[in-house]
């Protein structure tokens, strides 16, 4: 009998022993899962504060990415193992687990994948800083883009009208031109020394920037290295198609962060690189004076064609330029070629009406997207006057800032492209920040992933080999 209740009580003492074991080992693995999970938000807890107070962006910069793994592989195996053999003293912890390996298998960087993690969190942070301000660009945008695409349609219709009346006129003009010649000036009309078109010509041999610029303002002269740009570097080990939402609603969000983060030719920022970072969101060229030049050029073409658009429905600026083609055309006095000296002109008015609204803009001023009489500012005998264009800047009415056509502009920008020209302003505003030409996006670590491996001495069960098994933890950490 004796034997019989030792026996029993040898069998429940093990199945009670098991069963502790058990449950110990169960909390095993979730004490191990905290630690992992606690030991990979550590490391990631040191990201750059100065990244994120000027580009809003968390990260976790590694000077050398070729060690970037064994790095965090060694700063986890030293959180998790402060005494380099238990977690905690063993006297005191049931768990008693004790650190075999810990292994970073593997770190997503900021530029991966086309920059997804960059373009995410750019998106992410300006959700929550501006979300007001959203709302009023994508406003200016929908009234924006549709005027502009109405603008470039109707400039189109207008281009193939006045081509079909030249070619028309040609033809009549062959059978007129003999006629023509004994015809008299037409009376009440000075003769023009210069003719507008000459004028615009001359103009532009000057150089676009140079009728454009404050007089007071100069631009740099830093060349940006197309080895040390982001863009260059991710175009050159990949083509792949981008893994973000490059969708309207989420570009619209990004270019107002762009503008939001980096300075324009307005903003007056000093810096040792680029002054016209946004500019070169848009053009993507070397120099200041480049994209600038880019970006003017495209707000001449926007202007120009609301322009000529607004002249094609004035009454009395067509007669005006009307009478100036006749004055011009003098003895010939050909109608096919006084209509096409009439175009002509209007032509170079627009231009030189568009000049005027592109200095406005850089001197801080504001421009409407439609051209009215109200705000129409150059009259036809004060094209090839040099004061008509030294104006001060004009708030007009309803007008629109120059960061706001940059912005407006942007959104016809393809979006991974905008992304990459992106990543580089902000590579660009990292090195003036450190003051350090190496520092790299491509070195800052936006999430990891990590295995450790555990095990832990029997307390309950020691008996039993098998319940001490190795325990095998994967976390990982991101930012977004």
């Amino acid at each position: 009998m004796t034997v019989f209740i030792s026996l029993l009580l040898v069998a429940v003492l093990t199945f009670i022993s098991v069963i502790c074991e058990t449950v110990r080992i169960r909390g095993c693995r979730i004490c191990a899962a905290v630690l992992t999970d606690a030991a990979a938000e550590s490391v990631m807890a040191a990201y750059d504060r100065p990244m994120l107070d000027q580009l809003g962006i968390f990260g976790h910069y590694c000077s050398d990415t070729t060690a970037a793994a064994q790095t965090v592989s060694d700063e986890i195996q030293r959180m998790l193992s402060p005494e380099q053999e238990y977690v905690l003293p063993r006297r005191s912890d049931f768990y008693r687990l004790h650190l075999q390996q810990a292994e970073c298998t593997e770190c997503t960087y900021l530029t991966d994948q086309g920059g997804k993690a960059f373009y995410e969190q750019a998106v992410c942070f300006m959700k929550d800083q501006a979300p007001a301000h959203m709302l009023a660009f994508l406003k200016n945008y929908a009234e924006g883009s549709q005027s502009t695409e109405e603008l470039e349609a109707y400039y189109k219709n207008e281009e193939k009208s006045i081509e079909d009346k030249t070619n028309e006129y040609l033809e009549e003009a062959a059978g007129q031109e003999e006629l023509s010649e004994s015809q008299p000036i037409p009376s009440g009309q000075p003769v023009m020394e210069k003719s507008p078109m000459d004028t615009i010509r001359e103009l532009k041999e000057k150089g676009i920037l140079a009728l454009v610029l404050p007089a007071d303002r100069k631009i740099s002269d830093y060349t940006v290295s197309p080895e040390d740009c982001v863009s260059h570097r991710l175009q050159l080990e990949t083509k792949e198609t981008p893994a973000y939402d490059t969708g309207l609603g989420q570009k619209a969000i990004f270019v107002t962060y762009l503008a939001d983060r980096f300075p324009s030719f307005t903003d007056r920022e000093e810096s040792t690189g680029l002054q016209c970072k946004l500019e070169y969101c848009l053009a993507g060229k070397a120099t200041d004076t480049e994209n600038l030049k880019y970006v003017v050029n495209r707000l001449l073409l926007w202007k120009e064609a609301a322009n000529m658009a607004y002249l094609m429905t004035d009454a009395g600026k067509k007669a005006e330029a009307l009478a100036a083609a006749m004055v011009l055309t003098g003895a010939f006095g050909i109608e096919p070629l006084v209509q096409i000296t009439k175009y002509a002109i209007l032509l170079a008015w627009a231009y030189a009406e568009s000049i005027l609204d592109v200095r406005n803009l850089l001197n801080g001023g504001s421009s409407a997207l439609i051209k009215t009489q109200n705000n129409w500012k150059l009259s036809l005998e004060k094209i090839g006057d040099p004061a008509s264009y030294e104006t001060e800047a004009k708030q007009e009415d309803g007008g629109l800032q120059y960061e706001t056509y940059i912005k407006l502009l942007l959104m016809f920008q393809d979006g991974q492209t905008l992304c990459l020209h992106g990543m580089d302003v902000a590579q660009m505003r990292m090195r003036e920040v450190y003051q350090e030409d190496r520092y790299c996006l491509d070195q800052v670590i936006t999430a990891l992933t990590v295995q450790v491996s555990f095990d832990s001495s029997s307390v309950f069960a020691g008996f039993v080999d098998a319940l001490r098994p190795e325990i095998r933890i994967t976390s990982g950490y991101s930012y977004l």
